[in-house]
């Protein structure tokens, strides 16, 4: 699941105008933009790099920049977030090239009379970063009787569960420990990185008692009642 997208830019006149362009589109994703300023030719600092590592991707803004100026700085933030396995894309200014290891990366061209443009299509990208990773699911744990059980004995209760890919149910799907949430409502988990067609399994071990659940996709349920 995508929660924060690293915005590597610099922060002179240009990259702070292109930067805020691209935080208010990933805001608008639902997904919180990240940024780490650093001093030109200073090291990148464990402080970025923290903030680089609670991300689950980067954008790098490739930016004209003055006289003498390059953008080694973003090029550094960049190596180190594909260290991290990132997903990335460079949004590069016009008469700017980016050779070397990156070239064959995803790419954008900054066209600053139609940045709209360049906004739109950055957008889509984080559209299928979205879909690829998948979201987080909240599951309510039911019936009501081990919801219960589970809330009494939170500290003992195990909880697993099984996230199968739903274009290879043939691949052998270990268990995965999870905490439980004890909640007004009852007992809840949460699965990460839950795909549209996926399918999911819950297992329950209180109180000696084994409770398992069947493969579903995770479609929300709503029960009617005449009025």
């Amino acid at each position: 699941m995508i929660k924060s997208i690293f915005i590597s830019h610099h922060f002179d006149e240009k990259g702070l105008e292109l930067a805020e362009s691209v935080k208010a589109l990933v805001s608008s994703h639902n997904i919180q933009p990240v940024t780490g300023r650093r001093l030109e030719g200073e090291v990148l600092s464990n402080g970025v790099k923290s903030r680089i590592d609670n991300c689950q991707a980067t954008i790098v803004l490739l930016t004209n920049r003055e006289e003498g100026k390059n953008n080694q700085w973003v090029k550094d933030e960049r190596a180190y977030a594909d260290g991290k396995n990132h997903n990335i894309i460079s949004l590069l200014d016009k008469g700017l090239y980016d050779e070397g290891m990156y070239s064959n990366n995803e790419r954008l061209r900054i066209e600053w009379d139609a940045l709209h443009k360049c906004i739109l299509e950055l957008s889509e990208t984080i559209k299928k970063w979205k879909k690829k990773k998948g979201n987080n699911l909240k599951v309510l744990i039911q019936p009501e009787e081990i919801s219960k059980k589970i809330s009494k004995d939170s500290g003992n209760a195990r909880i697993r569960y099984k996230v199968l890919d739903s274009n290879d149910y043939d691949t052998d799907v270990s268990w995965k420990d999870t905490r439980v949430r004890i909640n007004p409502g009852g007992a809840t988990i949460n699965i990460p990185g839950v795909k549209e067609n996926d399918q999911i399994e819950i297992n329950v071990q209180v109180d000696g008692e084994t409770w398992t659940s069947p493969v579903i996709n995770p479609i929300a349920m709503v029960k009617l009642e005449m009025i």
